[in-house]
């Protein structure tokens, strides 16, 4: 880990028992695996303002991961499909990830997801349909998401939703 001195900014708990840990941007753009492999703990990780994020590690290892930021990370393109496994998941944050241009299918996994910010990702085109399995899903932005011009019909399975914020 001597080569990412980004690697650890700041933490809730200190030592290898991280509740929450923030990354700075590395110069490729990728967070590399073995930095975050061992966090399987890890309840809240925060990556926001990554501007040259372009990828993220497999996030299978995450079971514990509640809060999940990626706001700010304007060059991630895309998300892995183990994101879908993030059963504990409550608030996923992807606001102003411009470059992002699809949600995996697998993000109907994530049956404690409650807040879903999508605000800004000018890019995205469409929700897949799996997004109807988000039963927990309370709330969620989509103001300013330009090219998503509409809905897929299993939107109307999220009963939980209180919320749907889509100005633009």
């Amino acid at each position: 880990m001597g080569d990412y001195p980004w690697y650890y900014l700041w933490t809730h708990s200190w030592g290898f028992s991280a509740n929450c840990i923030t990354f700075d941007a590395p110069p490729s753009g990728a967070v590399p695996p073995l930095c975050v492999s061992r966090l399987t703990a890890l309840k809240n990780l925060s990556l926001s303002n990554c501007k040259s994020l372009a990828s993220l590690p497999d996030l299978g290892d995450f079971k514990s991961l509640v809060d999940l930021d990626l706001r700010e990370c304007e060059s991630l393109r895309t998300l892995p499909d183990s994101i879908g496994g993030l059963i504990k998941l409550n608030d996923l944050n992807l606001k102003n990830c411009v470059s992002l241009t699809a949600l995996p299918s697998t993000i109907g996994g994530m049956v404690a997801l409650t807040y879903l910010t999508l605000t800004g990702c000018s890019n995205l085109a469409a929700l897949p349909d799996e997004i109807g399995e988000l039963k927990s899903l309370t709330t969620l932005y989509l103001n300013k998401c330009a090219r998503l011009t509409a809905l897929p019909t299993s939107f109307t399975n999220l009963v939980q939703l209180e919320e749907l914020h889509t100005k633009d």
